[in-house]
């Protein structure tokens, strides 16, 4: 988690090894829906930075890495079947970036009631395992690992994993508020400054 215009990157010796990387930028502040926002419920106020110990690698005003592995699971706020980690939060405690365990038939993603006048976009990548995605009026569909949702807040869907033998999946699940831009490479390129 990095903040605007926060010195980034590079270092020496450079790793001998490839990685898979997911990253998302987002212009103007205070983009990220909460999840208790999202579901009109009272935050309850959190000291930021408030993570567990040994999940935390390094952290500065500029930029935040946890080891989710060591992350400890916690009940939703709001679906106590389902259980998530957080990974960053609003200013005011509300979980924001979050893991999710999509498991069993009290564990979903999506179909949530809005709260009158809130509209975001709602994103959710599948690390591991595979869910079923239901769309209104569409036949459901398999989502396996590597497999990416996109969703307004006025749509009609749920994800979940409770058929006969289903594994689960592991789900990295965000919200923007409607109109955020989410920022291109040559966008982010042109922005950036390389530091000797």
């Amino acid at each position: 988690d990095r903040a605007p215009l926060s010195p980034h990157g590079g270092g020496t010796p450079r790793s001998k090894v490839a990685l898979l990387s997911l990253s998302f930028t987002v212009r103007g502040d205070d983009a990220f829906v909460g999840i208790s926002e999202r579901l009109g419920q009272v935050v309850a106020p959190q000291p930021v930075g408030d993570a567990d110990c040994s999940a935390l690698v390094h952290s500065d005003p500029c930029v935040c890495v946890l080891s989710s592995r060591e992350l400890p699971w916690e009940p939703h706020p709001a679906r106590p079947a389902s259980v998530i980690k957080i990974l960053s939060r609003r200013d005011n405690g509300d979980p924001a970036v979050t893991l999710r365990w999509i498991h069993g038939p009290g564990s979903q993603l999506g179909g949530g009631v809005v709260p009158e006048g809130l509209r975001f976009r709602e994103f959710a990548y599948v690390l591991e395992g595979e869910m079923w995605l239901s769309v209104a009026g569409h036949p459901p569909l398999l989502v396996p690992a590597g497999g990416f949702i996109e969703a307004s807040s006025q749509a009609r869907w749920t994800a979940r994993s409770d058929y006969p033998g289903a594994a689960g999946a592991t789900v990295l699940h965000w919200c923007i508020r409607e109109g955020v831009m989410l920022l291109s490479d040559s966008v982010k390129e042109s922005r950036t400054r390389i530091l000797s």
